[in-house]
């Protein structure tokens, strides 16, 4: 029961990221297939695409 809970979580975590990813500013810049496949990596690795995403790679797509 836990684990079902812990997966929707982070399944609403990682479709929150992915549109966090391609909303606002950042979506105007080419990188479009870099993007479907970070998107891609989020949402299969859920808790830790989700960690990655929110520590390092928010921050490198929004300073280029």
């Amino acid at each position: 029961m836990w684990w079902e809970i812990l997966y929707w979580i982070g399944a609403l975590c990682g479709i929150g990221c992915v549109y966090d990813l391609f909303a606002g500013a950042r979506a105007k810049d080419g990188r479009v297939g870099q993007k479907v496949g970070l998107a891609c990596v989020i949402l299969l690795l859920s808790w830790i695409g989700i960690a990655a995403y929110l520590l390092w790679i928010r921050k490198k797509m929004t300073a280029a």
